[in-house]
């Protein structure tokens, strides 16, 4: 029990940080970093979402579900 305690705590951050990795987008309105959560998952984003607020606070790198409204319109 204690094993799988310690994968899940592992798994979780590792799981975002690859996320992070794989979905990081810069914007060239304001030269700024995002994660980009897909629309058609927002299982993802309510999943990652408390550690996405720590990554903020600690990087500066904001997140978001679905593409920028201006880049949407296209």
């Amino acid at each position: 029990m204690k094993k799988l305690f310690i994968l899940i705590v592992l798994a979780y951050p590792m799981g975002y940080a690859a996320f992070r990795t794989i979905q990081a987008e810069t914007r060239d309105l304001d030269g700024l970093t995002y994660v980009i959560y897909p629309a058609q998952a927002a299982w993802l984003y309510y999943t990652f979402r408390p550690i996405a607020y720590l990554d903020a606070w600690l990087t500066g790198m904001n997140s978001h579900l679905g593409p920028h409204p201006e880049e949407a319109a296209r």
